[in-house]
């Protein structure tokens, strides 16, 4: 019985040395990386956000570019026949 529990005393002493050493900061490094993980979690989600708010300000402006130009193209439109009609009287316009 006594050799037995030596032989278990050296493998749990193996088993020891094996481990290596211990660092006794441990807990304030991974307390540290919590809170950094934490900082860029929230910084992560911010910028989800900011990027569903910006992708929608995104589409208002191409919304409004493409009224702006339409209407700016109907009123060209609109201008170029009174235009042609008085430089060409009695002509027409195949563009319009």
């Amino acid at each position: 019985m006594r050799a037995e529990q030596e032989k278990r005393l050296k493998a749990a002493e193996r088993a020891y040395q094996q481990l290596g050493k211990v660092n006794p900061l441990a807990l304030e490094e991974f307390a540290a990386l919590e809170e950094r993980h934490q900082f860029l979690s929230e910084q992560l989600e911010d910028l989800k956000k900011t990027r569903v708010d910006l992708l929608q300000v995104v589409k208002e402006v191409d919304e409004r570019v493409e009224r702006v130009f339409t209407e700016a193209y109907r009123d060209t439109a609109r201008e170029f026949e009174g235009v042609f009609s008085r430089l060409f009287p009695g002509g027409e316009d195949a563009w319009c």
